[in-house]
């Protein structure tokens, strides 16, 4: 998902960026942004099994660049898709993010062929 009416990235360092919204924001913390989605989809009853970031030429998870990572929540279930996106969207405006998050469905094999 990419909001393209949004007006701030992800901040390139791992504590950097505002880690809630604000108008006075210049860049998002990625694991805040995350963390708010995934909260936010809890208590709406999906079951998160995951978030943080995802690098498809990295199958052993080490690639912690912010400017190259897919930044990712992730479900198992097909059925938490569509609440899960009707919520990151509307998150997306509230933070007024420009930058893209993925939804990764586990049971998915090869979720990297986008």
């Amino acid at each position: 998902f990419k909001y393209i009416e949004g007006k701030l990235l992800f901040d390139s360092q791992p504590r950097g960026g505002c880690k809630k919204p604000s108008p006075e924001c210049k860049t998002i913390n990625v694991t805040e942004f995350l963390r708010d989605v995934s909260l936010a989809a809890q208590k709406s009853g999906i079951e998160i099994s995951g978030f943080g970031l995802h690098s498809c030429s990295d199958r052993e998870g080490k690639n912690t660049d912010l400017n190259t990572s897919l930044k990712v929540i992730r479900i198992n279930n097909w059925k938490y898709a569509s609440p899960l996106s009707k919520i990151l969207i509307k998150k997306i405006r509230q933070w007024n993010l420009l930058d893209k998050i993925y939804i990764n469905i586990a049971e998915i094999p090869g979720h990297c062929l986008l």
